[in-house]
């Protein structure tokens, strides 16, 4: 195996609870992206080549295809140019988790440092949010969000946990206007200006958006959102011609964001 470790077919039937016959499948499963993983009497399940990137690839969006029904895009690739052939058994461990209700434990990379925090997950399910794979899961009665590809490992344990009704999750997809997943709601109106308007509408999936049109060409897009700090950076990285009408704590935290944008320029 790649970690060195000594694993037999039972074993791996018993760390995955399911049956002899089904780890036989799967290796059949995994042979037929060629890689060359066998069943080798004592030595256990040995993978005698080792998986090219593509190969990598492949079978990560399999598991992937499973649990959310997708094409393969930058944050697949981002996830096994990191993780490597770790990005399957992470993937599996958590998918197996969402499916059999079992808790997870995931060594999690916050920053670009070396340390890892190490937290117990209910995991609830993945979602591709602003180019990225990430799984919605209960910390400690919070659910949080976590980018799948700072996920350095993960263990599925044999300690259940109860589903959060798909109902509950959908409310806190409502008000999310990029990636933040979140229980806040704030009522935000935003002044578009050609050529922005053509550009911006098609784009926003929030459920939540009104739209009414202005004589001189401008639509204002009323909705309801979880994270002004988020809708802030979106529309300073979005220069001339996106306005904040509603609220004032918005119109604050764009000209306090743009202000310290523009300290990268200061001349001296």
């Amino acid at each position: 195996m790649i970690s060195g470790e000594r694993i037999t077919i039972e074993d791996a039937a018993s760390r995955f609870r399911c049956d002899a016959i089904t780890i036989k499948r799967v290796l059949k499963d995994i042979r037929s992206f060629g890689i060359d993983i066998h069943s080798a009497g004592k030595k256990g399940i040995v993978l005698f080549n080792k998986p090219t990137q593509n190969q990598i690839k492949e079978i990560t969006l399999s598991y992937f295809s499973a649990a959310v029904s997708t094409q393969f895009d930058r944050g697949l690739n981002k996830l096994v140019r990191r993780q490597k052939a770790n990005a399957i058994p992470i993937i599996t461990a958590i998918q197996m988790g969402i499916e059999k209700q079992k808790k997870v434990i995931v060594e999690y990379k916050k920053s670009d440092t070396d340390y890892c925090l190490k937290v117990v997950l209910d995991p609830l399910l993945f979602f591709h949010s602003d180019g990225r794979w990430r799984l919605l899961a209960k910390d400690n009665n919070t659910i949080k969000q976590f980018l799948i590809d700072k996920i350095t490992n993960a263990e599925l344990t044999v300690k259940g946990f109860t589903r959060i009704k798909k109902e509950d999750i959908e409310l806190l997809f409502k008000g999310s206007f990029k990636s933040w997943i979140g229980s806040e709601q704030h009522r935000v109106v935003l002044r578009v200006y050609p050529p922005w308007k053509n550009r911006i509408i098609p784009s926003l999936m929030i459920e939540t958006k009104l739209l009414s049109e202005n004589e001189d060409g401008s639509i204002d897009i009323e909705m309801i959102v979880n994270s002004l700090h988020e809708i802030a950076g979106w529309i300073v990285s979005r220069g001339k011609g996106i306005k904040v009408i509603e609220p004032k704590e918005l119109r604050k935290g764009v000209i306090d964001l743009a202000k310290l944008v523009l300290n990268n320029y200061k001349l001296g």
